[in-house]
This record gives structure tokens, C-alpha cells and sequence, in this order.
């Protein structure tokens, strides 16, 4: 048991088989739902909004499959700007796996306020966990070498942070 949460964790083992032999797993969306799992409750006991339980829980999941989606699509466009020939949802499928700690992140997010710096540093440490599974998921998907991996996430991050920055969060 503790051998498998490892290998969810850090992404080998049985789960780097499945991304490196783009296997479907069950896995994949059953990370994506526990983490939407995690951040539904923290909104609710975080009284970000007013409404029952399931409707955070359906609002969350519904955040998550969507976040999946666009870090999915940066994700693709990545791997084809750097010669990469997987198909879409075989990166959908691997980016699933590596969606615990953005789970952590969204609910820091939720619950804490900027001005704590637990919160700050609980979203900071799930963002560079992120883009360490993100870079694993590049890496055994495409069979990029490690420092390459890096470089298209580094380059994804930097997008989406100068997207935000433009438009505003």
C-alpha cells in the first residue's frame, strides 16, 4: 500500500508505465475527482459560497475537469512545439495524474487569504510540486529528456503567468 501511494506521489512505478505506454487508467480521473473532492470542502467550510454541500462538490469537479483541460491544452501545445506526437487525451489522461497538488492548491486558494503566509506558502509549494509532476508527465510521456521537460513547462508557466498578469485573475 504504501509502495502504490509512493508511486501516486511521485509518478513511477505502475503510474509511469501507464503514462510512458499511454494506457487508459481509472486512476487518472479518480485523482482529478479527489481533488475536487478536496477543494469542494474547503470551499464549503471556507464559506466562500452559500449554497448545500453537492453543489460545491459539482461546481468544484466541474473547476477541475475544466483547470485539466487548459493545462492539458498548454500541455499538448507544448509537446508540439517541441516535436512531441501524442494525441490530446493521451495527455489528458497523464495530467490527471498529477492533479493532487493542484487539489492542495485550489483549496489554499479558497481558504486562506493572501495575507497569511501559511497559505501563501502552502499554494507556492503546490505550484512548483505541480509543475515537478507536470515536467515527470512531459518527460515519460514524450520521452523528453528531463532538462528539455523543464524548459516546456517553465515556458508553459511563464504563458499563463503573463496571461493573468495582462487580464487580471
Amino acid at each position: 500500500m504504501f509502495n502504490f501511494l509512493t508511486d501516486i506521489l511521485l509518478i513511477k512505478g505502475s503510474i509511469a508505465e501507464n503514462i510512458k505506454q499511454k494506457n487508459s487508467s481509472l486512476l487518472s480521473p479518480c485523482m482529478v475527482l479527489f481533488a475536487a473532492v478536496l477543494y469542494g470542502i474547503t470551499s464549503y467550510y471556507s464559506g466562500t459560497f452559500t449554497d448545500q454541500l453537492p453543489v460545491y462538490l459539482l461546481f468544484a469537479y466541474i473547476y477541475m475537469v475544466a483547470s485539466q483541460l487548459g493545462i492539458t491544452l498548454l500541455l499538448w501545445a507544448m509537446c508540439r512545439l517541441f516535436g512531441g506526437t501524442s494525441r490530446f487525451m493521451d495527455v489528458f489522461i497523464a495530467v490527471g495524474y498529477s492533479f493532487i497538488p493542484y487539489g492542495i492548491m485550489a483549496a489554499a486558494n479558497a481558504y486562506y487569504t493572501p495575507a497569511t503566509t501559511t497559505g501563501l506558502v502552502l499554494i507556492l509549494a503546490s505550484v512548483l510540486y505541480l509543475m515537478y509532476l507536470l515536467t515527470k508527465v512531459l518527460h515519460l510521456l514524450e520521452g523528453f529528456s528531463q532538462t528539455k521537460a523543464t524548459f516546456g513547462i517553465i515556458i508553459g508557466f511563464i504563458f499563463v503567468s503573463s496571461f493573468i498578469y495582462i487580464f487580471g485573475y
